[in-house]
């Protein structure tokens, strides 16, 4: 069995990454997603490396099945869902609440 994982920035996700023993795929957002974590960052005047890294979370772990390519691409499908479910405004908005939801 492995596990699924998302990794986010306060509440914008940067990464999707599974878990099979040693073995981990990983899947990163596209770099709007990058973008937008540091211009939250800079917004909210986030400027020591220590305070910026300690804003990343993991999600609680996630069961998923599948064996080596298969959990690759279910990685990189979640990640393209994460993708498609924020668009540019939804980026925006987290952006100028500093990288927070609401």
């Amino acid at each position: 069995m492995a596990s699924m994982q998302i990794i986010y920035w306060r509440d914008i996700p940067t990464t999707v990454q599974i878990r099979q023993g040693r073995t981990r795929f990983t899947a990163n957002l596209p770099e709007r997603f990058e973008k937008a974590v540091d211009a939250a960052a800079m917004r909210d005047g986030e400027t020591s490396t220590d305070d910026y890294l300690a804003e990343f979370k993991r999600t609680d772990p996630v069961e998923v099945e599948g064996e080596g390519d298969a959990l690759q691409a279910l990685a990189d499908a979640r990640a393209a869902e994460l993708d498609a479910e924020f668009d540019t405004e939804g980026l925006r908005a987290l952006i100028a609440n500093g990288g927070r939801a609401g």
